[in-house]
């Protein structure tokens, strides 16, 4: 967010789906709102006094004050986008992804802090580690197909994004995996995978 304040509301959930420009949450400024109340105050006073300095004819106190309206009408709306990105909205289309982002309610911030995370799971990208035996037909742009534990029965079509430049040891809960006479390096692949339906989430 871009000011400092203290989050007055939180609209959305974990999970929740969200489209671009939907409301997240609404802040509350200790500087702006106070400011913005004194810029539109100078400004009405300003444009009562230009009007009445106009009905009695006196035209040089009259641009005095119109001058001064203008200014006050400037400040405000400099004020008045300021308190608009008060009120955050998703970015884009996409889910909610901070854990319990209501528990932010009521809490002070500074600007740049995070209230809420939004992703965008259109397509997701999922890293795999490949024996170096398997690694040589893999390359950018090679169709993958990925089997998902919760839907075996259904395959996800995908294409390799890119391949790591150097084979390294597997892990120590994939060794046990590999064959035990010979302990296989590993190449990490890195996997785009199209998620229109959502299926798919990050972790």
């Amino acid at each position: 967010h871009t000011a400092d304040g203290k989050v007055r509301s939180v609209r959305v959930r974990e999970g929740e789906k969200v489209a671009r420009g939907d409301i997240l949450a609404v802040m509350s400024s200790f500087e702006l709102e106070p400011s913005g109340t004194i810029a539109r105050a100078d400004r009405a006073q300003a444009l009562r006094e230009m009007a009445e300095a106009q009905r009695k004819g006196d035209s040089t106190r009259a641009v005095v004050k119109a001058e001064r309206a203008e200014e006050a009408s400037a400040r405000l709306a400099l004020l008045e986008s300021r308190l608009a990105r008060l009120t955050l909205t998703a970015p884009f289309d996409g889910v909610v992804a901070t854990p319990f982002p209501e528990d932010e309610e009521g809490r002070t911030l500074r600007e740049g802090d995070t209230v809420c995370e939004v992703d965008d799971l259109r397509t997701v990208e999922l890293g795999v580690a490949i024996s170096e035996r398997e690694i040589q037909e893999v390359h950018p742009g090679v169709a993958a197909r990925i089997l998902l534990v919760s839907a075996p029965e259904r395959t996800l079509t995908a294409h390799v994004l890119s391949v790591a430049p150097v084979a390294r040891p597997p892990a120590g809960d994939q060794e046990q995996a590999l064959d035990v006479v010979r302990s296989m390096n590993r190449v990490r692949v890195l996997v785009g995978i199209e998620n229109a339906e959502g299926r798919l989430r990050p972790g």
